[in-house]
């Protein structure tokens, strides 16, 4: 099973935050009256405020340990604002008292068209019954209104059970929400325990519908499953994950990477299988797909993850994963990073350069076991910015910084893993949420942490710098035609209730997230299909003039009258500024011959509404 995962979200109001510093800063969740408990995180979100309310705030989503060790657990949603106070928590309680039982949070994410957030858990081991009957696994999906946190519906995922099925394996990692607000999760399924398991994939509406299920069988004899989904600019969707090497007789072994496309509804396209190939003794993983081109029908995407490479010594050496991928499933490029000891990638989020077609920034985070001297600590958490070009993948590493605790009593850990990576403002400061095993007394206990990395900070007080090297490698690529089958799944309903609180401890400098500037808004036609009041630019890429206009069509002279309509690089530095006036009727109209070529950000200011966008400059 890919590791457990939990998630955490940021939002505030377009207020400015209290704490605007710069700061490299490192904060730990605990439970403040039972600190033996292991708490683990594993997904979060920064809210850029897409709700008519004026107050955004910060999530986490987190396993609660019934007894003190990492097994029994439930899941809940907690809420903080953007210095990391504790507002609110609410979560799954069915789950909650039973004997044997799991329920590991996977992924949250925030919708594009309404104040909503959609969390994705999963359920193995347990003694909830379903039809009155214990089952072996079933993931469940929650729809969170993000105003309340209250729960809007909940589809717990299963076959139709009966005392023949109660082993059926469904567990999915990763899911996406798609351009007519469906929600696609992907994953693996098996008819038992030891039968093999396949890549699955569901679609579910945002009424809590089942649109489509298909397991995918590629002619591989092993256990294989998805762990990442993209959508493209054309709808269709890339899956990532691995497949098993293994003998006769057996489903497991050491892994391969794989591609998949599949057109929207979830059929596979034509010849878009690829299974690459590494050496027979040796891994290749892949954890996340991200698309990072807005090219219909021609997008390019980057795989990260880990590979296993031989050391001069022939040890195994597990390295970094960047594969540069062309939608048609045609591998562009492929670099591995790191030093001899373990280094893995566990998220990757791409920012684009202004002024640049094929140039990037790739920011990403995992777990690296190169740089803590003490024989104590395994693995520390790191950040890591590195150049990338659409033709040549990785061109440097700009940075690589761990987060090593010195502050006692924490400083007496064992591990710590960066689970996912995103931006906190101005695309200049990152949060990254991790976990940490710390040694308390005679055991050990997992906490969850929250991590800052703040370029402006010259100090970098909490972290340190390295410099691992960058290598290219060849991999083959083996294509195959994919079918597909259907299997029969039904979807139960499952609980939600309000919880106790969390508690925030400062380990190395206090956390202070910019939602207002955290902007992560689509290009291009997600525009226009938004329900959510935005703005909309036409045309989009523009060359000399573009207008802007509400989502809705309504008058920008009538509501927005006297607003102000900034435009900024992706540096967040201000290029042009306009004033609405009631002479301009629904769209403002504005010149931008003069501006280079790249990728800009709109925003509409009234108060302390700010509706945004962004459009491409040709």
């Amino acid at each position: 099973m890919k590791r457990f995962l939990l998630s955490f979200v940021f939002i505030t109001s377009f207020t400015p935050a209290l704490r605007l510093i710069a700061q490299d800063a490192d904060e730990i969740i605990f439970n403040q009256y039972l600190p033996q408990y292991n708490y683990a995180g594993g997904s979060f979100v920064i809210d850029t405020g897409l709700s008519a309310t004026k107050q955004k705030r910060a999530f986490l989503i987190w396993a609660n340990d019934l007894w003190s060790d990492s097994i029994n657990r439930y899941m809940s949603l907690s809420e903080y604002d953007p210095n990391l106070n504790f507002l609110t928590e609410q979560g799954n309680t069915s789950e909650k008292f039973g004997s044997i039982k799991n329920m590991f949070p996977k992924k949250i994410i925030k919708s594009r068209f309404a104040h909503v957030y959609y969390v994705l858990g999963y359920v193995i081991n347990s003694n909830h019954k379903i039809n009155k009957l214990n089952v072996y696994s079933s993931p469940t999906l929650y729809k969170i209104d993000g105003n309340t946190l209250g729960l809007i519906w909940s589809r717990k995922i299963n076959v139709l059970v009966n005392a023949n099925n109660l082993n059926t394996v469904i567990e999915y990692n990763d899911m996406v929400e798609t351009r007519d607000k469906g929600i696609v999760l992907v994953g693996k399924y098996a008819a038992s325990t030891r039968s093999k398991e396949s890549v699955f994939a569901t679609k579910i509406n945002s009424s809590g519908t089942l649109v489509w299920r298909y397991l995918y069988k590629t002619g591989n004899d092993c256990n294989e499953a998805a762990n990442s989904v993209a959508e493209n600019t054309d709808g269709k969707l890339s899956i990532t994950g691995y497949v098993k090497k293994c003998q006769t007789g057996s489903f497991t072994g050491n892994n391969d990477v794989f591609y998949l496309e599949t057109q929207a509804n979830g059929l596979p396209v034509a010849g878009a299988y690829t299974r690459f190939v590494w050496p027979s003794n040796l891994n290749m993983w892949a954890d996340k797909i991200t698309r990072y081109t807005s090219v219909a029908g021609a997008d390019q995407l980057i795989i990260s993850g880990y590979v296993d490479v031989l050391s001069v010594t022939g040890a195994t050496n597990r390295q970094i994963l960047v594969m540069n991928m062309k939608q048609n499933d045609v591998l562009i490029t492929a670099h591995h990073i790191g030093d001899p000891k373990a280094d893995v990638c566990n998220d990757l989020i791409v920012n684009t350069i202004a002024g640049s077609a094929s140039d990037y920034r790739i920011y990403l985070t995992g777990q690296t076991g190169n740089y803590n001297p003490q024989t104590s600590v395994s693995a520390d958490a790191y950040f890591l910015y590195a150049k990338f070009n659409s033709a040549t993948g990785v061109g440097g590493i700009g940075e690589l910084s761990t987060f090593p605790v010195t502050a006692a009593p924490y400083n007496n850990y064992r591990s710590r893993n960066g689970l996912e990576i995103k931006n906190a403002g101005d695309y200049q400061k990152f949060a990254i949420l991790a976990t940490g095993v710390y040694n308390t007394g005679t055991s050990s206990t997992t906490y969850t942490d929250v991590l800052l990395r703040d370029f402006a900070d010259t100090k970098a007080s909490c972290i340190k710098q390295f410099d691992p090297p960058v290598t290219q490698f060849s991999v083959d690529g083996k294509s195959s035609t994919v079918s597909v089958d259907t299997p029969v799944i039904n979807l139960y309903k499952e609980s939600w209730a309000r919880l106790h609180q969390l508690n925030v401890k400062e380990v190395c400098n206090s956390i202070s997230i910019d939602p207002n500037k955290a902007l992560n808004l689509k290009t291009g036609a997600d525009n226009s299909s938004q329900s959510l009041q935005t703005l909309r630019i036409q045309p989009n890429p523009a060359k000399s003039v573009i207008k802007i206009a509400t989502s809705d069509g309504s008058l920008l002279a009538g509501r927005y009258n006297n607003a102000m309509i900034r435009i900024y690089n992706t540096g967040m530095q201000a290029a042009k500024t306009i004033s609405v006036t009631s002479a301009q009727g629904s769209s403002a109209q504005l010149s931008i011959a003069d501006m280079r070529s790249g990728v800009y950000v709109v925003q509409l200011i009234r108060g302390d509404e700010i509706l945004g966008c962004t459009f491409i400059k040709e």
